[in-house]
């Protein structure tokens, strides 16, 4: 992997997929505390116009930690559309776009990390926002990678962790100026398998 075209070989790999599945974790946290807030997600994708994302997340008082909230954004023929926990109607949405940058701060980024490469956005997270400054060897999950060593405009530090031999991105691990941590885990990635039509309809059971 070259420096100078490591980001944008990354968003080409993920924009020519025509299949994609992942679940992971979002873990984040502040300096002041010894809290870890969880965010667990889960993507499903089919080129080309077949999304769905959900998510979940948990009251941010440690107490009521078990206390979970569900949310989904989806595409189908009938458009875009968003779910959040609690609310009677599903919102339909101009594209699924902006459907992912609605839900890109509750979802702690996750909506929109790999979800944007996938849908070929201009903006995608790989390419537009950071400079690589270095690579180095890395594993994540018992899985080799190029550690990719770079930092975003406010030379905001980050490492993405993409696997050697596949090219696809397992982690996101980044920090900000307070101290407050965040790491995306992508894991059980599919690149080959079609889900059922069913699976991008409705929101019934969010």
């Amino acid at each position: 992997m070259r420096p100078d075209t490591v980001l944008s070989e990354l968003r080409e790999r993920y924009a020519a997929m025509s299949f994609y599945q992942d679940d992971g974790v979002v873990l984040s946290q502040y300096p002041s505390s010894d809290f870890i807030n969880e965010t667990w997600f889960a993507t499903h994708f089919t080129r080309p116009s077949r999304f769905r994302f959900d998510w979940t997340s948990h009251h941010p008082y440690p107490p009521l930690k078990h206390l979970k909230s569900h949310h989904r954004i989806w595409e189908n023929e009938e458009g875009a559309f968003l779910r959040r926990y609690a609310e009677p109607d599903s919102k339909c949405l101009s594209d699924i776009e902006l459907a992912m940058s609605a839900a890109k701060g509750v979802s702690q980024n996750s909506s929109y990390t790999i979800p944007r490469m996938l849908v070929g956005a201009s903006t995608a997270f790989a390419s537009d926002c950071l400079t690589v400054q270095a690579i180095t060897d890395g594993e994540t999950d018992d899985i080799p990678c190029r550690c990719v060593i770079a930092a975003d405009s406010r030379q905001r530090p980050y490492r993405l962790y993409i696997g050697r031999e596949d090219l696809l991105l397992y982690r996101v691990s980044s920090s900000v100026s307070d101290g407050s941590t965040s790491d995306e885990i992508h894991r059980n990635v599919r690149i080959d398998l079609k889900m059922d039509e069913a699976a991008f309809h409705g929101a019934q059971d969010v």
